[in-house]
């Protein structure tokens, strides 16, 4: 009688769990592009097909070098799929080349810009595709009649100084939207200028068209010569608010060494989505991601709407999903009770076990598995369904030896007892059985080598079961 009572209320939980559940929706992975910039470091992020796709590039060096992207759904690790530097063998850049011309007392300022103008082209690389143009009052793009960099250098020692006014803003908004129109993965406009404008200030125009296309707007105006008094203040703006950057004699000599080093810097990083999922008691928090390099780290939160979490991912949460369940069968118990009364009956107190049926667990963290360092002997607890590894102390286990990256690698509860090992992009990578892996499934025994560092992994069974040996 006992067990079947037991499996009656077994039943009706799962139904009143089953309930619950109706009213979570499940709905698709949305797609949103969100932008970061930190210490000279600008990123983009975004939701395409299940798919998070983040790129970064640079506006000049770190302070330290990027040691890992991480990318988490309430604490639960997303695993890289792909990573790749920019550029790839398809990738294309679009440069514009855009020379102010306005004023006739600048000659000597604009020949040397022509010359400048022809340096960079010089450096132009197959993946770059270029665009040159000029502005005085309007805009003009220069187009050779046959096509060739000969001819088209040819017509830029031609640029001549004109007489009219220099309508910067408006000119740089027709530039932008001119290169836009070609298919790139980056695109940068490039002005060389003394910053003159004849005209009020358009910053915020300008802004808008630029990252409306992810133009990055460059100003170089190491060659002023002084003619004309330019107001710094709208050309520094547009600049740091597209990701770009005003180039003046400072630093001119190393940016023209390597003038598309920073437009063609960094890479690109895919986090599949497919079985990301929400919990019923989650708040809807998005996905975090990290880019931690030194002591620092640019983190940012890409809102998503995730798919309700499915029943058997509900029952693989652990000790959250067993309260959820005291809840719904505390309220169910009350309500039969309420309605009792109203019938003029009193329900029975429950036998004490069957109270104990649905109590929560204790609230002590069981430990799931062990890392134990094959040269020390000293054992790391997992009680966690992610752990993150490493030499810095916010990691969950700490190893302090050099060799180790600082967020070396990410363990991670997959299904219900088997765990997988995840590579942040350490610099002396991770190993599993001397095999430098990015991602791999752990089995018992198997040795994990981070840096100089062996870790040998044991699964510990339900019942307190450590590798063979029953732990205290």
């Amino acid at each position: 009688m006992d067990m079947k009572k037991n499996q009656r209320k077994t039943r009706v939980l799962r139904l009143l769990l089953l309930a619950a559940l109706a009213f979570a929706v499940t709905a698709p992975v949305r797609a949103q592009v969100v932008t970061g910039y930190r210490d000279g470091l600008l990123t983009r992020a975004e939701i395409v097909d299940a798919q998070l796709f983040l790129n970064w590039r640079f506006l000049r060096p770190l302070p330290t070098p990027l040691d890992a992207v991480v990318a988490d759904i309430n604490g639960r690790a997303l695993t890289q799929s792909e990573f790749k530097a920019y550029p790839q063998p398809n990738d294309v850049t679009m440069i514009g080349l855009l020379v102010d011309v306005s004023s006739s007392a600048r000659a000597e300022e604009l020949a040397a810009n022509n010359a400048l103008l022809i340096a960079l082209m010089s450096q132009l690389k197959p993946h770059h595709r270029v665009a040159v143009m000029k502005y005085g009052a309007d805009l003009t793009v220069v187009t050779p009649r046959t096509g060739s960099s000969a001819e088209l250098i040819e017509v830029v020692l031609d640029f001549d100084p004109q007489d009219e006014k220099a309508n910067r803003d408006e000119t740089v908004i027709k530039a932008i939207n001119a290169i836009s129109g070609v298919p790139a993965n980056r695109r940068a406009l490039f002005v060389l200028t003394d910053g003159y404008s004849d005209f009020p200030a358009r910053a915020d125009d300008v802004v808008a068209a630029a990252n409306r296309y992810g133009v990055a707007v460059v100003f170089v105006v190491a060659n002023a010569a002084g003619v004309r008094t330019a107001d710094p203040a709208p050309v520094v703006d547009m600049a740091l608010r597209t990701g770009g950057d005003v180039i003046g004699s400072t630093g001119f000599d190393v940016f023209l060494n390597n003038p598309f080093a920073y437009i063609d810097s960094g890479a690109a990083v895919t986090f599949p989505l497919a079985g990301a999922f929400q919990l019923p008691w989650e708040n809807a928090s998005g996905i975090k991601l990290r880019m931690i390099y030194g002591n620092q780290a640019l983190e940012m939160t890409v809102p998503a709407a995730l798919p309700a979490a499915s029943t058997d991912q509900l029952m693989r949460a652990g000790a959250p999903i067993a309260l959820a369940v005291a809840v719904l069968a505390g309220i169910a118990f009350a309500g039969v009770r309420f309605v009792r009364r109203r019938r003029g009956g009193e329900a029975k107190p429950e036998a004490p076990a069957a109270a104990a049926a649905v109590s929560p667990p204790p609230a002590a963290r069981r430990i799931l598995a062990t890392l134990e360092d094959v040269e020390s002997g000293t054992s790391h607890p997992v009680n966690a369904p992610l752990v993150r590894i490493g030499r810095n102390q916010d990691n969950d286990i700490v190893l302090s030896d050099p060799s180790v990256g600082r967020f070396h690698a990410v363990l991670q509860q997959v299904g219900d007892r088997a765990f997988s090992i995840v590579d942040q992009s350490s610099a002396n990578g991770t190993l599993v059985n001397n095999k430098r892996i990015d991602t791999a499934t752990l089995a018992e025994g198997d040795l994990i080598t981070l840096g100089s560092k062996t870790l040998r992994f044991h699964k510990v069974s339900k019942s307190g079961t450590v590798a063979g040996r029953t732990r205290a």
